[in-house]
């Protein structure tokens, strides 16, 4: 086994020793457990990098965790195709950062699609769409949604709220397919680079 391929497992193995700590977070019992503390730190002084960027929290939502997950899955995708090629790859490296770039940005579109869409459903059946988990629900999303509708309306104009969900939803296909379809340009342009 080569030195890069001891490497991509070494990352690996810290990649999903990072993904058992953030899923503890979720089951205070375990993260305060003497296993949790001792995951937490190993695992906390990376993750807390992440957690300064302001642009991936949406509401009460922190995204920092795909972010600090998804750079070290590209760090051993590199390490892993030195160890195949034996070489050192500018192109690949360029790639596979723009790949989980665009990972995030659709994570983060899918995730916001289908709470969005659930949202819409319970709205348009009025089955308890008026409960303090909706109102809960409805203070974090709103401030996406209308970030997104005002792309496509006017400033000032009032929107229902089912108009603005249904707005938002075609917003994110739209990301979804316009993201996809220019990212993998970008990534096929990096794939052909020489260097």
């Amino acid at each position: 086994m080569s030195f890069f391929s001891l490497l991509a497992a070494a990352v690996n193995v810290y990649t999903l020793m990072c993904f058992i700590r953030i899923m503890l977070t979720w089951v205070p019992s375990l993260a305060y457990s003497k296993f949790g503390r001792i995951m937490s730190e190993i695992c906390d002084p990376y993750l807390n990098l992440f957690r300064r960027f302001r642009f991936l929290t949406f509401g009460h939502i922190d995204f920092s965790p795909v972010l600090s997950i998804g750079l070290l899955a590209a760090l051993s995708s590199v390490f892993e195709s030195i160890a195949k090629t034996g070489r050192f790859s500018i192109g690949v490296i360029f790639a596979t950062l723009t790949g989980i770039i665009w990972s995030l940005i659709s994570s983060i579109a899918t995730f916001l699609f289908i709470v969005i869409l659930i949202r819409l459903i319970f709205l348009l059946i009025k089955k308890d769409s008026n409960s303090s988990f909706w109102y809960a629900l409805d203070s974090m999303i709103n401030p996406v949604i209308y970030k997104l509708i005002r792309v496509f309306t006017p400033r000032n104009k009032f929107i229902r709220q089912q108009t603005a969900l249904i707005i938002a939803l075609v917003a994110l296909l739209l990301i979804q397919l316009l993201g996809r379809l220019i990212f993998s340009l970008i990534i096929s342009l990096f794939l052909m680079l020489p260097i």
